[in-house]
């Protein structure tokens, strides 16, 4: 009888200590409380980043040739924290009347299928990105991946060229996600 007892004991011990580690919350989760698969929580506010870089390609418009920019750079940014970037700009009209726009991307590094696509305008109408101390350029997301699939924002950019076809740029804005 004893041996019964002991018995009943351990089982109900043991019963207690699978039934504590399955947790009762993971097998009656309430109706919403669970995201299926690849959902991600919306996330985002004030964003801010930093990147250094190489300018390759700079080039002016002039009357007889429209202008192209192009750069390239690793920095740190909020939401992404270690990432790149890349982007180019061309003068669509030539002449002494500039109007630079084109695209970047911002993707995390490491994870290259989180990123987001801004198009860029050049608020200033240089006839040079690189002509001035500092250029200022606005920016608008137009997509995302990954993390950012569903990305809006908008901001601006400060960017600065260096000696030797360095760079280094500032973003300020706002992107949701």
């Amino acid at each position: 009888m004893q041996s019964s007892r002991r018995f009943d004991s351990i089982t109900a011990v043991l019963l207690a200590g699978a039934l504590a580690a399955c947790g009762s919350n993971e097998r009656f989760a309430t109706p919403g409380s669970v995201q299926p698969p690849n959902v991600t929580a919306a996330g985002g506010g004030a964003f801010t980043a930093r990147h250094d870089g190489y300018v390759p390609v700079s080039s002016r418009c002039t009357a007889h040739r429209n202008g192209r920019f192009e750069f390239s750079g690793d920095g740190f940014a909020k939401f992404f924290h270690k990432n790149w970037e890349r982007g180019s700009m061309t003068d669509k009209r030539g002449g002494n009347d500039c109007s630079w726009s084109g695209t970047a991307m911002l993707s995390v590094e490491g994870h290259a299928g989180n990123s987001i696509t801004v198009t860029l305008r050049l608020a200033n109408g240089s006839k040079d990105p690189c002509a001035q101390s500092r250029t200022f350029m606005a920016f608008v997301v137009t997509s995302g991946t990954g993390r950012f699939a569903h990305a809006t924002g908008s901001g601006s950019i400060t960017f600065e060229c260096l000696g030797s076809n360095g760079y280094h740029d500032d973003w300020s804005g706002t992107i949701t996600f």
